[in-house]
């Protein structure tokens, strides 16, 4: 009998290494022809299942002019995957009662002018305070270059109204989290990077992530590039501290998987806090937003996932969590203007039983033409700067309209004639439509992502280079 328990024990691992290899293979295989199709540089890939890492690696190159490759061990800036870590930190507090999520931040910003008497610190975590984003006021670009104090980062959207009654919108800021990293310097009385590194980094053993600083050398930083006009540039320069806790830290994909086990067995915050992070956030008309408390929350094929994504000065990441199936896979570039999340949905989807969604030329049966009118009328448009306002959700009229108006112009008159369109893909997720459509300049192929709000609304709008 123990014979035969042991012969089959043997079978089961000998059959569970043959499936890995066989998802190795795949995973290969998808990660080399994206990266030769977006002309990434390098990446790093760790794939956590259940309580162990089942695939760390690296892929490319982590610096183009030194030929140094890419390795599960680099360091790479995760931008707004730092929301992780200070939504994190304002919870650890909080289940240690030195916080109060529905308390006016007011009350540990006293120091701080403009700041809105109305906002709570659930209002920053969930994205509803109304506050302005910093990144999109005008001149911001050349701010980023500039070291600057948490102070001076927020003090151009401070001294603009609010957009909305705080708790009556999602809109995302990135002034929310810096205003959070001084909350957390405030009550702790530790400065943002210490408390981070003696309350997360260092018990987790997290031993390459930090936040960043320009001057100090990190073994194994990788450097950012941005792939334009049809060549490969060094990523623009941005002053860490402009960033800062909305999304200044770096990091390796080994690390965040640890950081990743860390929350599932309940190593920081409680069972119930962690639960909080992952929910959907309510307005105060009783609506749900898919943001929870520093977590991006949306549905893949059925599949509850939580998490966040990050852009920032030549790379790009994402840190997906499939809650129910007890897999996250972390994806971490250096370029810029990758569709990072679709790559890990993929990965992910491997795991899940799900085949790779690939692209036929020709695209799928389009069902819906009058939705593809629209959106085909909308890029024609941005080419020219106009919008039909109309066509938008409010929250997309006050964020994403003002950004098409002043980049698409400058984004899409140089790429010449359209030439082709086609629709690739339509999903649904809860409320949400998403569609994905080629569109074939003379100079370049674009894949747009737009996502439709329940009346038919368009509530996102992205390019990615094909």
């Amino acid at each position: 009998m123990k014979r035969f328990s042991l012969c089959l024990a043997v079978i089961l691992v000998s059959s569970i290494q043959v499936v890995q290899a066989q998802t190795d293979q795949q995973i290969d295989a998808y990660l080399t022809t994206q990266m030769n199709r977006y002309h990434i540089p390098g990446l790093s890939l760790a794939v956590v299942r259940g309580d162990r890492v089942v695939l760390q690696k690296g892929y490319g190159l982590a610096n183009v002019e030194l030929a140094v490759p890419a390795k599960s061990e680099s360091v790479y800036m995760i931008g707004s995957v730092t929301k992780h870590f200070t939504a994190a930190g304002i919870m650890m507090l909080a289940d240690e009662g030195k916080i109060s999520l529905d308390e006016k931040i007011t009350e540990y910003l006293a120091d701080v002018p403009d700041v809105p008497a109305k906002v709570t610190v659930r209002h920053l975590l969930s994205h509803t305070s109304g506050i302005v984003d910093y990144t999109e006021i005008p001149g911001s670009i050349a701010f980023a270059r500039l070291d600057r104090t948490p102070k001076e980062v927020v003090k151009p959207a401070l001294d603009l109204p609010l957009k909305f009654v705080p708790g009556a919108k999602y809109e995302y800021s990135n002034t929310n989290y810096i205003l959070l990293g001084m909350i957390i310097e405030r009550v702790s009385k530790k400065a943002y990077g210490r408390f981070l590194a003696e309350r997360i980094f260092q018990p987790l053993q997290m031993t390459q992530t930090r936040v960043n600083a320009m001057r100090e050398v990190i073994k194994n930083r990788v450097a950012g590039y941005n792939w334009w006009r049809d060549a490969l540039y060094n990523g623009d320069y941005g002053s860490p501290s402009n960033k800062w806790s909305s999304g200044g830290i770096v990091s390796t994909v080994l690390d965040l998987a640890k950081w990743d086990l860390a929350l599932r067995e309940g190593k920081l915050l409680k069972p119930e806090t962690a639960r909080m992070m992952l929910s959907p956030t309510r307005l105060a008309d009783g609506q749900q937003v898919k943001y929870g408390l520093g977590n991006e929350l949306f549905e893949d094929r059925g599949h509850r996932v939580g998490g966040h994504n990050g852009e920032i000065f030549g790379f790009n990441s994402s840190f997906s969590r499939y809650v129910d199936d007890n897999l996250t896979v972390i994806l971490l570039c250096n370029l810029g203007d990758v569709p990072s999340e679709e790559f890990a949905r993929q990965i992910a989807g491997l795991y899940l039983g799900l085949p790779i969604v690939t692209y036929s030329q020709s695209g799928i049966e389009d069902k819906e033409p009058e939705i593809s009118t629209m959106v085909k009328r909308v890029i024609l448009n941005a080419a020219k700067g106009e919008v039909e306002d109309a066509l938008f959700t409010m929250e997309a009229q006050n964020s994403l309209v003002p950004l098409i108006k002043r980049a698409g112009p400058e984004l899409l008159s140089q790429l010449g004639a359209l030439q082709s369109f086609v629709l690739l893909e339509r999903r649904e997720e809860g409320d949400t439509r998403t569609y994905l459509y080629r569109t074939r300049f003379e100079k370049q192929s674009l894949i747009w992502t737009f996502q439709l709000s329940k009346d038919g609304k368009i509530s996102a709008m992205e390019p990615k280079p094909e």
